[in-house]
């Protein structure tokens, strides 16, 4: 009995070697929307600059504090998301800061459409859950450096639960702001993990 224990045990560890592993695929998700919102809730829809934080002079204003979004279309993913990254181009950046991303609880049509006055907008992109940050050096302007956030697992959870339009909100902390003169610049991905 010892004998056949033993041998339908190598046979089933055979057939689990033999098994083929989990394919594993690199998927690159294109923006479909990004922008950002002022301190007084205002945004304009036909704007896709992702300026964050304090800008001393943007559209006419003086010492107004921005926060940014992004949408990626998730419709196409299969398989379980299992890392991933938020890439950014950066712009022009006078003074390091900590650059955090975070859920999206306003309803996304309503955040891309923009507006005037909607200061709960505002608030949501820089508050709520943490889907991870990233430290932003100073640049030049021809200089231009990526921006890598390595997202959290309430990030990938929430992808995986996505199946359409994702959004996420940003928030810069610094003296300076991030992300300045970004209209043309089509550097906005989701770089995922994703296992079959």
């Amino acid at each position: 009995m010892h004998f056949v224990k033993k041998l339908l045990s190598s046979i089933a560890l055979c057939a689990f070697a033999m098994l083929p592993a989990a394919q594993a695929a690199t998927v690159t998700l294109p923006w479909v929307d990004s922008g950002s919102y002022d301190e007084f809730g205002n945004h304009r829809a036909v704007t896709t600059n992702y300026i964050a934080g304090n800008c001393t002079n943007c559209y006419g204003q003086s010492g107004v504090d921005f926060r940014n979004f992004f949408v990626f279309d998730t419709s196409a993913l299969q398989g379980t998301v299992t890392s991933g990254i938020l890439r950014l181009r950066n712009g022009y950046v006078a003074a390091e800061g900590l650059y955090s991303v975070y859920d999206v609880t306003t309803d996304v049509p309503a955040l891309r459409a923009g507006g005037f006055n909607k200061l709960s907008t505002f608030d949501d992109l820089g508050s709520g859950v943490l889907y991870g940050s990233a430290w932003v050096l100073p640049s030049d302007i021809t200089g231009r450096t990526f921006v890598d956030v390595v997202l959290s697992a309430a990030a990938l959870a929430a992808l995986n639960a996505s199946d359409g339009l994702f959004a996420l909100g940003g928030n810069y902390a610094g003296a300076w702001h991030a992300f300045g003169g970004t209209d043309t610049d089509e550097r906005r991905q989701l770089i995922l993990e994703v296992s079959a």
